[in-house]
């Protein structure tokens, strides 16, 4: 039927995977993107509409999923891992819904978190996404970019992160 088969415990079992989603309209257009493209490779996605809320306490907390499209979001604070990707959020109940693990991630997480120089840290930030991309512990399926244009008489602080400014940095220019 175009299903791949698995053995598994003397039965045979056909790859099919659940995948949580919000509802929204975002979630369920990537939804049925994805769901095409795994049918494509042998794999039977069923879509699951939940809501956040009942995400979080009956799957999350208790890694009771086989996958779930979500979001992440970032403030224009500096950026903490360690509540979503240290190994001490690795249990129920935390931020670390993937369960992800790594002694050498955690180590440049701690690097991050206690490095002062700027350049240093973006270094260490780095390699972490260097060490996450070989375990892949999550799929990022996109970031939104957005150009950012600045007066020249305007002087503001840019940073990597969205929105791409740091809120109220704004300064006539000397």
């Amino acid at each position: 039927n175009g299903t791949v088969d698995k053995v598994v415990d003397g039965q045979l079992q056909e790859l099919s995977l659940d995948l949580l989603i919000t509802g929204s309209p975002l979630s369920k257009n990537l939804a049925l993107l994805f769901q095409e493209s795994a049918k494509d490779a042998g794999v039977e996605i069923n879509i699951v509409q939940k809501k956040s809320s009942l995400m979080r306490s009956e799957n999350f907390s208790t890694y009771n999923y086989d996958m779930a499209m979500t979001a992440i979001g970032q403030d224009a604070a500096p950026d903490d891992p360690y509540s979503r990707w240290h190994s001490d959020n690795a249990k129920p109940g935390t931020q670390n819904n993937s369960g992800y693990s790594n002694p050498r991630s955690d180590a440049l997480i701690e690097k991050i978190r206690t490095t002062t120089d700027e350049n240093e840290r973006k270094h260490f930030y780095m390699q972490l996404q260097e060490e996450m991309h070989r375990d892949q512990p999550v799929i990022f399926l996109y970031s939104p970019l957005k150009k950012i244009i600045i007066r020249k008489s305007l002087d503001a602080q840019t940073t990597a992160k969205r929105p791409g400014y740091l809120a109220n940095t704004f300064k006539a220019a000397s």
